[in-house]
């Protein structure tokens, strides 16, 4: 016969569940509900931008190089028939003996490019070679004496060769050195008495290229 238990255990029944701990309440009990953390939208996604075009020829990553504009260079105009002739002396002489100087030049230059006399050189040798009749030259508006009962001097008239009209050509005395042009213009023009340099160099010219001439050959007599 089984033993009667001294505890009525279904007294117990109803007032156990008091003294249990209740799973999932505990110490929440009594406190608000939270409410739920409000999440941030999604970033909206970046605008693309599309690429540039790339032209032909340059390769995609690299960047095109700035345009710049070089300036021309600007052309200086020359006044002198010599082109290498900046810097030196200058002067005036005739349009007849320019091209005669610069055909003397040029026969030069193409025989022996090495030994080719320069402007300068060129009309050294021609006062060189006329100094005596240069010297003469302008002598008679020296000398010039007044006539018998006449207030002036009057200068003899001299008859020159008819020439074309054409303005003077200003050339370059390439090669002339300092000394050389002290020399021709505080000292030949003076002496002298020519009106300038540029009047003693074309002088000189023209008596040069008159002797490198020769003289004319006479015409023959016409017997019949």
């Amino acid at each position: 016969m089984a033993k009667k238990s001294v505890f009525d255990e279904s007294a117990l029944d109803d007032d156990l569940d008091e003294y249990l701990p209740k799973v999932g309440i505990g110490n929440r009990a009594g406190q608000p509900e939270q409410a739920p953390t409000p999440v941030a939208p999604p970033a909206p996604a970046d605008t693309l931008v599309p690429p540039a075009p790339v032209e032909n020829g340059q390769s995609v990553g690299e960047e095109a190089a700035p345009h710049v504009t070089t300036p021309a260079p600007r052309r200086v105009a020359r006044t002198s028939a010599d082109p290498d002739g900046e810097g030196n002396p200058t002067a005036e002489i005739s349009a007849d003996n320019l091209a005669k100087l610069r055909n003397l030049n040029l026969a030069e230059k193409k025989k022996n490019p090495a030994k080719a006399r320069t402007y300068g050189q060129i009309v050294l040798d021609a006062i060189d070679a006329g100094h005596e009749e240069l010297a003469r030259h302008w002598e008679h508006s020296e000398n010039a004496e007044k006539a018998p009962g006449s207030l002036f001097t009057r200068q003899p008239v001299v008859r020159k060769r008819r020439r074309h009209i054409a303005p003077p050509a200003k050339i370059a005395l390439t090669g002339l050195n300092a000394a050389d042009a002290k020399t021709i213009d505080e000292q030949l023009v003076i002496e002298w008495g020519a009106p300038s340099r540029s009047a003693l160099v074309d002088e000189a010219l023209t008596l040069y290229f008159k002797r490198r001439r020769g003289p004319r050959p006479k015409k023959p007599l016409d017997t019949n």
